[in-house]
């Protein structure tokens, strides 16, 4: 029996393309474990949620994905949604995962919910802005100032963050108390992904895909520009052997360079771009790897973030050839799982690369840390305890 109250999560993700809907599930499936009664409120869901099993309320409100235009909307529905929805369910908490304009819709509401519902009203502003340029890159990160100092100023019950650096560094720039923010950060299953579950899988999928006997370097997650993704095919032009296959899993924006990159540096063959996978198969994909990739470079979109596909190949004891930035040292550090290159360029990629093919076997060994590192800190049993426990303290 539920004995915390309800948490309704909103956010603007769309639930059938965006990877972050992994994050908003597992939280609120975790928290529903923890003794709340949960509900989503997200954006166009066809309800299949890639295989992810769902066990508590989904508002899927249908909209497509039009820049400015959609959270004007959703925060024009939002504003009528809110005081229904609080008066039939009286939430403990509203948790809003972002800082679009629609966030705003909320802020009539707060006084109303605290005082009379007494609901809490948390923010999760998550992290800064990435990879957005031009105009709507300096509107998002006027809209992100903003809604820091709404929250500093009470407009808001509480804020939280997706690592303890990030919160710091805001912290500085706005001259704010840390213990303002609440820190939750990414997360994994580890009863999904198990390595010990996915041995056959593994072996199978390699013949499939043609790898049997090669070295399976790793990436999985979005494609996308700034992500170190080019240089890393490029790299495969100075990787002198022949084994090493560069495995790239998942989709997104750079697919046509990417491709275009492949075929400029002459590797094709060496280079797989693989079409992206339901949730529930990328276990399998990261157990068919020898190695994981992570090759985000040193820049402020990246510093402070928490890297999903990281945390992922780490529960599956796989090494990892990783960019020293903040965001990737903060979750391996100085453990031998880590095969660190100093920048995100070509060369450096090569290095890694050749080092892997020239130690596999003390590579693999070292992979089997990375599981423990996950375990107590990473996995969704303890992200859900640091929530549920910033949660509690305001009220």
């Amino acid at each position: 029996m539920n004995t915390k109250g309800s948490i309704a999560l909103i956010t603007m993700h769309d639930l059938d393309s965006t990877l972050c809907r992994t994050t908003e599930i597992e939280i609120l499936k975790h928290l529903g474990l923890r003794g709340y009664h949960t509900t989503l409120f997200a954006t166009r869901s066809t309800k299949s949620y890639h295989g992810m099993e769902v066990d508590f309320p989904i508002f899927a409100i249908p909209m497509r994905d039009v820049p400015l235009v959609s959270a004007f909307f959703l925060g024009v529905i939002l504003f009528f949604i809110i005081p229904v929805y609080s008066l039939m369910k009286r939430p403990r908490f509203f948790v809003i995962c972002g800082q679009g304009a629609w966030a705003f819709s909320f802020v009539p509401w707060k006084p109303v919910l605290s005082r009379c519902l007494k609901t809490k009203v948390i923010l999760d502003i998550r992290s800064n802005p990435v990879e957005v340029k031009g105009r709507l890159a300096a509107l998002r990160a006027l809209l992100f100032d903003v809604f820091v100092l709404l929250g500093s100023c009470r407009a808001f019950d509480g804020m939280t963050i997706i690592t303890e650096s990030m919160r710091n560094e805001i912290s500085r720039k706005f001259h704010l108390d840390p213990k303002l923010f609440g820190v939750w950060t990414e997360g994994v299953s580890t009863e999904l992904f198990d390595p010990t579950r996915y041995m056959q899988d593994a072996q199978r999928l390699r013949q499939d895909l043609g790898l049997v006997g090669k070295i399976v370097v790793l990436y999985h997650g979005t494609f996308s520009p700034n992500r170190g993704i080019i240089e890393s095919i490029e790299a495969m032009a100075n990787v002198k052997s022949s084994d090493v296959v560069l495995f790239l899993l998942g989709s997104g924006p750079a697919l046509a360079k990417m491709k275009a990159t492949i075929q400029r540096c002459g590797v094709q063959g060496r280079v797989i771009v693989h079409d992206s996978v339901t949730y529930m198969d990328v276990p399998k994909y990261v157990a068919m790897s020898d190695v994981g990739l992570v090759p985000l470079p040193n820049t402020p979109d990246w510093v402070h973030q928490n890297p999903l596909n990281l945390l992922e190949c780490l529960a599956m004891e796989k090494s990892v050839i990783l960019t020293d930035i903040p965001a990737n040292r903060s979750v391996v550090g100085e453990n031998k799982c880590a095969i660190y290159v100093s920048s995100a360029e070509p060369l450096r990629f090569a290095e890694a690369m050749t080092y892997v093919s020239e130690h596999l076997q003390a590579v693999r060994k070292r992979g089997l840390v990375g599981r423990t590192l996950i375990r107590g800190k990473y996995d969704w049993f303890s992200v859900s305890q640091h929530l549920d426990h910033y949660l509690t303290c305001l009220t």
